[in-house]
């Protein structure tokens, strides 16, 4: 298995949105003005708006794809299409020299930040429903996050990005269909592994950024299991880029102001998984005939991760 360390003094990034390594996200920061505001050489930037209905809760849900177009013609085939979860906070870390930078490479593609259609950098119960699988709530703790946060949608999201949201990009800008790419962090790592276990033919490559495997006590692992026992022969020749923080998986503590009952779940789960399963998943799936590699963003933190992925897991997928 081919395991890569990066220190990360070689890109100079902002990381103002993250927090010291064990706290929890700030869920009230907003976007503020971004490189799709303020442009960038090399590429444009147009809005996408979609709506989605949710049968379990029999709702209509918004969300919003802010898509960076090549100003370079697109090749014969389309472009390469790059779909970002938690596309705020993606876009956030974005800047105007790394998109120049990425639109001079053999093969720049197109970026779709789908988000929430609101200014929140993180929707923190939004993306907990959306990215997280449906699971048997009785056989773990998955509400231990917080209460009154649901989970278990991402079958219907991962529907509606490769149903409604792909095609209407490709009605905006010609895209290669033989190219597509998903990235997500945390719980987006989740859905993104969710997404190769479970519908391998969504996309062509795949990005998972410290994806949270304890969640559920481990429930994306079995999913793994499943296929490689049942239909290893479907992800041949995928791509898989696994990125994780500190010494190959970064750590958080669970906040400190919950009771003990809803501690005690939550170290439960995070134990669930042993130290190393990240490299020893990406070894299986690699024996499987995915194209695997994992690299560790030495010295980061779990939230440090999502904006100082983006350089490399742009220029692996412009390759």
């Amino acid at each position: 298995m081919f395991i890569r360390v990066l220190i990360f003094s070689l890109f100079s990034l902002s990381l103002s949105h993250v927090s010291p390594a064990n706290a929890q996200p700030d869920l009230t920061i907003t976007t503020g003005k971004t490189v799709a505001d303020t442009g960038a050489p090399g590429y444009r930037f147009t809005r996408l708006q979609f709506t989605r209905h949710d049968a379990k809760h029999d709702t209509q849900k918004a969300y919003r794809v802010n898509l960076a177009i090549p100003e370079a013609p697109a090749p014969e085939e389309g472009y390469p299409l790059l779909i970002m979860l938690d596309g705020n906070a993606a876009l956030m870390e974005v800047s105007a020299d790394l998109l120049s930078e990425l639109s001079q490479s053999a093969a720049p593609p197109v970026l779709a930040f789908l988000a929430h259609d609101n200014d929140l950098r993180i929707d923190g119960d939004a993306r907990a429903y959306d990215y997280t699988p449906a699971v048997n709530e009785s056989a773990f703790s998955a509400k231990e996050q917080r209460p009154g946060r649901e989970y278990g949608g991402a079958d219907g999201y991962l529907s509606f990005i490769t149903g409604k949201v792909i095609p209407a990009i490709s009605d905006n800008t010609p895209v290669n269909p033989e190219k597509t790419g998903l990235w997500g962090h945390s719980y987006g790592g989740i859905f993104v592994l969710h997404a190769l276990f479970t519908r391998p033919d969504s996309f062509a490559f795949y990005a998972p950024v410290d994806p949270s495997l304890w969640w559920g006590e481990g429930y994306i692992l079995s999913e793994e299991h499943d296929l490689l026992t049942e239909s290893p022969a479907d992800i041949k020749d995928k791509s898989l880029l696994v990125l994780t923080g500190f010494g190959g998986e970064a750590k958080r503590r669970p906040r400190g102001d919950r009771d003990a009952a809803t501690l005690a779940a939550v170290y439960k789960a995070r134990e669930s998984v042993p130290a190393g399963e990240t490299a020893r998943m990406v070894e299986r799936l690699k024996a499987a005939g995915v194209d695997a590699e994992m690299t560790t963003l030495q010295g980061l933190s779990h939230g440090e991760t999502l904006g100082a992925s983006l350089p490399y897991v742009f220029r692996q997928f412009a390759r």
